[in-house]
């Protein structure tokens, strides 16, 4: 390349390109690859150069180019992007110099991003995935989009001086010159005869025999040393962008890991994921390889390819400047007006079909209307009633702003690569199966309330009832099971209850029994169970399942949290017979017989599945749903993640004061009766007393805590 000749005489042109790719921040570049303007000192050899007075003029006057251009490479950093990445000033924009380095070391410093004048088709690739980044919800300038870009620039330009640099000639005087300087004896004793005589005719043009060609030399290497620092500037920098682009479309995610449990243990995992896109980017051969390698970077799950496209529309609709307000009115068919003509607008913007854009509140505007209202869990048989124009009158930059931080959500999965699994998305009031990565059943479920306590410990609000996020394995089954209830809807709800009525458990089925020493408060098997039929179990540490419900009128309510952290099945026996039925163990008359069996015991008793092949359950939170129309559907924020991830509320909100400890509280005593316990101990008959019965301390702006149940 350095010999390269083109028909422009002017050196002009290459001393402007100099000078322009100078001017830019990676100008660094040129110091890593070593441009100081002076060449290797005499002493130094190169198994390349003949070092004997011989053997020196010999191939300076015979082989004189092949010579030159050795000594000429000796004069460049070998291990240019190396020397990048421990350039302690360099290293400031970079997040992953460390593994970086040591990746790169192990390929001995070989580029694959780049080339001596641009990019590899894996480089462009590159390029391409952090331009197409903002469509993920992310911002291309965390990757290095600007300095990629100016980087480029900087290379093509030292290329182009390379290129476009008058020639340089290997005449009989330069080798005349060469081979008088093997004489001089400070050359002819050097450990190198002919690197010496190189150095002495070409390395300084002030003291040249030669200095035409000592001054051609001096451009030459600049522009070359330019060019090299600059590829390699290029390269990490494409290289860093590449691994934290991987690791924030999802490698870097170790939410998806079982084990290890530490955190420097997850760190490694997470580097080997990193490591292995680096190797995999290195060997991709061409645009097609490389591309199809970053486009198996980011989830695959159905949900996120949806709301890549749904973002698409949103992000038009934002850079248009949005869709306009709706003033608030009552109507119904045959209404007309510019109200409704701008309902029509305004529904039209986000995709549903509202007919002719007039004024007229036709069957096609109702549909939508209702189409609408069922996607954002508002509902229909209200009519045009408040919470609709609020929701409506949400701006498009925020619903943008929910899309994207729903995208992120999808990033931090911790699904991952599971391919058959039960999926809850507390939002949506629904969980799904999914075999094969495909979705087999989607179904209705209750989740926890949305009350808020004070923490006596924290002195914070709390979401008491939330239905935590986790992963787990379901590993058995319960039919007929009994309920152990927990302490605190014992004292918050159960105790309340008996003391105002004393049959209270008799007629729930509630009894206290001693289980492996331990005094248990549970619900026996049958009607009145607040677990129904039977019961889903994935071992975990917040002690939540699936389960069947004696509830059933709450899975007809759009916005569904009325739990106290489980989740409730609409239709159980469905969603018992599919998980039996893929574990190979269905047998509908032997749980037939289960259930009749039971119902003619006294003793009732729980019967257990174990199964064979543990499923993974995920109980996740995503705001912004696509429905399988490909329409957004904008879900109740419930326990307000969104919202304060977006805008994180201030410590002063969150605080509270903790109700005072009641001096007395209720406990079971002997034979199911409710007594008074002190903090000494003492118990007291609580109809001698007149006290006020415990209550939770709740944030009175928080919706009703729901019903019984877990």
């Amino acid at each position: 390349m350095l010999f390269r000749n083109r028909p422009h005489s002017a050196s002009d042109l290459a001393d402007a390109g100099a000078r322009r790719a100078l001017r830019t921040v990676f100008g660094l570049a040129l110091v890593i690859a070593g441009c100081g303007g002076e060449s290797p000192p005499v002493g130094e050899g190169s198994a390349a150069l003949p070092t004997t007075p011989d053997a020196a003029r010999e191939a300076l006057e015979e082989h004189l180019e092949a010579t030159y251009l050795a000594w000429f490479d000796a004069q460049l950093t070998q291990a240019p992007v190396e020397a990048v990445l421990r350039s302690t000033e360099f290293a400031k924009p970079l997040k992953r110099e460390r593994t970086l380095l040591r990746l790169y070391e192990a390929r001995k410093g070989a580029p694959f991003l780049t080339t001596e004048s641009g990019l590899t088709p894996v480089g462009q690739s590159v390029v391409d995935a952090v331009a197409l980044s903002p469509e993920h919800g992310l911002d291309p300038k965390a990757y290095h989009q600007v300095e990629i870009g100016e980087a480029l620039t900087a290379l093509t330009e030292w290329d182009a001086g390379l290129r476009h640099a008058p020639p340089f000639g290997f005449e009989r005087v330069l080798k005349q010159a060469l081979v008088a300087a093997t004489d001089v004896p400070s050359v002819a004793s050097a450990p190198n005869v002919a690197m010496a005589a190189l150095t002495a005719v070409l390395g300084d043009a002030a003291t040249s025999t030669a200095p035409e060609y000592a001054r051609a030399h001096a451009a030459r290497l600049e522009l070359a040393r330019g060019a090299r620092g600059a590829r390699a500037t290029l390269e990490v920098l494409l290289a860093d962008a590449l691994l934290d682009y991987g690791s924030d479309q999802g490698l870097g995610n170790a939410a998806t890991l079982d084990d290890p449990k530490e955190p420097a243990a997850r760190a490694k995992v997470v580097e080997a994921r990193l490591a292995k896109l680096f190797d995999d980017a290195a060997a991709a051969q061409g645009s097609e390889a490389a591309n199809a390698l970053l486009s198996s970077v980011p989830p695959r799950h159905d949900q996120y390819g949806k709301l890549l496209e749904v973002r698409k529309r949103y992000a038009a609709l934002v850079a248009k400047g949005g869709w306009p307000k709706v003033t608030a009115f009552t109507g119904s068919r045959g209404t007309h007006g510019p109200q409704v003509a701008t309902l029509k607008v305004r529904l039209s913007e986000e995709g549903y079909a509202v007919g002719p854009l007039d004024d007229r509140f036709d069957e096609p505007l109702g549909k939508a209307v209702a189409d609408y209202m069922v996607g954002h869990q508002l509902d229909p048989k209200r009519g045009l009633y408040k919470e609709l124009f609020s929701s409506l009158n949400v701006t498009a930059e925020q619903r943008l702003k929910q899309l994207d931080l729903t995208l992120q959500r999808w990033r931090e999965s911790r699904i991952g690569d599971d391919t058959d699994y039960v999926f809850v998305n507390i939002p949506d009031f629904h969980a799904e199966v999914w075999r094969d990565s495909k979705r087999a059943m989607r179904f209705r479920i209750v989740v926890g309330n949305t009350t808020r306590e004070c923490d006596p410990e924290t002195k914070s609000w709390k979401y008491a009832n939330a239905t935590p996020l986790q992963s787990a394995r379901m590993t058995y089954i319960t039919l007929n099971p009994f309920w152990n209830v927990p302490q605190r809807i014992i004292n918050e709800e159960l105790l309340p209850e008996l003391l105002e009525a004393e049959d209270y458990f008799e007629k729930k089925g509630i009894e206290k029994v001693m289980i492996r020493g331990e005094e248990v408060i549970r619900q026996k098997p049958g009607e009145d169970n607040a677990l129904g039929l039977v019961k889903f179990m994935f071992p975990n540490p917040f002690s939540t399942y699936l389960h069947d419900t004696n509830k059933k009128a709450f899975f007809a309510y759009p916005v569904r949290a009325f739990s106290h952290g489980c989740m409730r099945v609409q239709d159980p026996m469905k969603l018992l017979e599919h998980m039996l039925t893929e574990d190979g163990q269905y047998d509908a008359a032997k749980i037939d017989k289960i259930y009749d069996d039971n119902k003619k015991l006294e003793e009732k008793k729980e019967t257990t599945l174990t199964l064979k092949t543990p499923v993974p359950v995920h109980v996740e939170y995503y705001v912004v749903r696509v429905n399988d129309e490909g329409q957004a559907e904008f879900l109740a924020d419930i326990y307000k993640y969104d919202r304060d991830r977006m805008s994180p509320p201030s410590a002063e909100s969150l605080r509270c004061v903790p109700k005072e400890e009641p001096t007395q509280t209720l406990v079971l005593g002997e034979d199911n009766r409710v007594m008074l316990r002190d903090k000494a101990g003492e118990l007291t008959d609580p109809k001698a007393v007149v006290v006020p019965v415990p209550e939770p301390v709740a944030d009175p702006a928080s919706p009703a805590a729901g019903d019984l149940g877990p």
